[in-house]
């Protein structure tokens, strides 16, 4: 069961992010809201065609790789209801080659944006898709601060994507942290019991969210596992090295998350 529900204070409409990835929705979430619009949330495709049949949306951000319906087949149902032939369908992806592009736009939708997301981009997107709407001037919330040494996760680069918005970025420290504190306990039983789907999508879960945070050793290495679980389903895989990566990681959201309380 979901429930649509519409934030306040807004005037610029309504954008619809549809990512199963709770890291992914809180950016985009926190960016549009500084926009001026008013934002829903899906988890997957079939939620958001039923929030199309009961709320009026006049965007729609989404991500490509999820459970129970992905974004391409999600976009394809849409296009085929003529009630939707105007409203824009842009693609949230961490896979920007130019096959995966030309799917997208084959499936209906009018642009693609390539995570890690960064706001300037996301701008750029939703002001030249709706430009009627009046978007909120929004402002680097940064500041200078001094950051201590972060093993495993690169806090500037991070911040800069995000426009410098240190709150956003340490609620989702947070949430990576109640999401993948046990990562390679759980990828492990995935693999032992021969579930190797759900293996596949937790790593390339975890690969975009740590892309987000700028922990981009922990990005590569579970994104190759994905490929080559993709690629090669009956493999073995070790998984050492993202093993000790994301503990190193880990212990750096531990010692930020404390030193922000």
């Amino acid at each position: 069961m979901f429930h649509v529900k519409l934030d306040d204070q807004v005037n610029s409409g309504i954008i619809l992010v549809v990512d199963d990835q709770q890291i992914n929705r809180l950016i985009s979430r926190q960016l549009l809201i500084e926009l001026g619009f008013n934002v829903v949330l899906a988890n997957n495709g079939k939620e958001a065609l039923d929030i199309l049949e009961r709320s009026p949306v006049d965007l729609i951000l989404m991500d490509l790789y999820m459970p129970v319906m992905d974004g391409i087949e999600t976009a394809i149902k849409i296009r085929a209801d003529n009630r939707f032939n105007e409203l824009p369908i842009v693609a949230l992806t961490a896979d920007d080659k130019q096959d995966q592009r030309i799917r997208c736009l084959n499936a209906g939708m009018n642009d693609v944006i390539a995570k890690p997301l960064q706001s300037e981009v996301i701008i750029s997107v939703v002001s030249r898709l709706l430009p009627a709407a009046p978007l909120t001037h929004v402002n680097s919330s940064s500041g200078e601060r001094h950051w201590p040494d972060t093993p495993g996760i690169n806090v500037p680069i991070a911040l800069e994507r995000l426009n410098g918005k240190t709150e956003l970025y340490f609620k989702m420290l947070d949430k990576f942290q109640q999401q993948y504190a046990e990562a390679a306990i759980a990828l492990r039983w995935m693999l032992d019991t021969g579930d190797v789907q759900s293996a596949i999508r937790f790593l390339h879960s975890i690969s975009g969210a740590a892309a987000h945070l700028g922990a981009s050793t922990i990005q590569t290495q579970a994104a190759a596992l994905e490929t080559l679980l993709r690629e090669q389903p009956g493999r073995e895989v070790e998984f050492a090295l993202f093993e000790s990566s994301m503990n190193e990681a880990m212990e750096t959201i531990n010692q930020l998350l404390s030193a922000n309380d």
